[in-house]
């Protein structure tokens, strides 16, 4: 009787391991982002701060010349994003050239440096 019932439990244990196995897990589950924001790594701040910061400052009031002053070249109504994008792309005396930028980071640039 004591054999019988010791079988029983090691077959119910071989049921119940081979069961749990059988078992299919749970899925990963996965995000999937729709819109919103582009990653911080392309948005023109980021882009200014890896790039410009260095000399010009966050706030764009640092190494001359002031970024903030440069009406010319970063006001919508008096100005264009070519001539801040020549600046860019060629350097004046004293500036490193940005071409290894492409325009449309140079354009997010420009777009961030019209905030400052």
């Amino acid at each position: 009787m004591i054999q019988s019932f010791w079988k029983t439990i090691a077959f119910a244990l071989l049921l119940l391991a081979v069961g749990c196995d059988a078992l299919d897990p749970a899925p990963e589950a996965t995000i999937t982002k729709v819109g919103g924001d582009p990653p911080l790594e392309q948005t023109g701040k980021a882009l200014y701060e890896r790039n410009c910061a260095n000399c010009h400052g966050l706030d764009g009031i640092s190494v001359s010349p002031d970024v903030t002053q440069m009406k010319g070249w970063t006001s919508t109504s008096t100005g264009t994003f070519g001539k801040l994008d020549t600046t860019m792309t060629q350097g004046p005396s004293g500036m490193p050239r940005f071409d290894t930028l492409d325009t449309e980071a140079r354009m997010k640039i420009y777009e961030h440096m019209k905030t400052l």
